[in-house]
């Protein structure tokens, strides 16, 4: 089954690097990119910071339905994420995360096989897989 294509638009917006993104899907919601000083000014993000969170919102976007399919109650999820970088040139190396659980039903074994599930699923880990070093592990606590 072939799916829609992902559309992005990218449009320069000052005379130095910053860059204006919209989806074709969210047209007046633009994401800021840009560049430190003196390549940029520092007024957006970076991409690599995009990709990371690109990365967070993907995994826990999988992490949440699998849990809640599970029928889990959620009081509260967060993720804290490090993209690690690798200098000269400059690319995404590693990233290692925690997801954080509040939950009055969900197991340590429920937090591992979504863990797993979300590896295998989420479209993000997937395409980073075997050119990023990924790890991430759950942090589960009781309301």
């Amino acid at each position: 089954m072939a799916l829609d294509p992902v559309e992005v638009t990218l449009r320069l917006v000052d005379d130095k690097v910053q860059f204006d993104a919209v989806s074709k899907t969210r047209p007046n919601s633009p994401v800021r990119f840009d560049y430190a000083p003196p390549l940029g000014n520092g007024d957006g993000f970076v991409g690599i910071e995009m990709l990371t969170m690109s990365f967070a919102g993907c995994v826990s976007t999988a992490i949440v339905g699998l849990l809640r399919r599970r029928g889990k109650t959620l009081m509260d999820y967060g993720m804290t994420i490090l993209g690690h970088k690798h200098e000269q040139p400059l690319y995404l190396e590693a990233i290692t995360f925690t997801v954080h659980v509040t939950s009055p039903d969900a197991t340590e074994q429920d937090m591992a096989e979504v863990l797993a599930l979300a590896e295998k699923i989420s479209p993000a880990w997937l395409a980073m897989k075997g050119n990023v070093a990924i790890t991430g592990q759950a942090e589960l606590s009781r309301p």
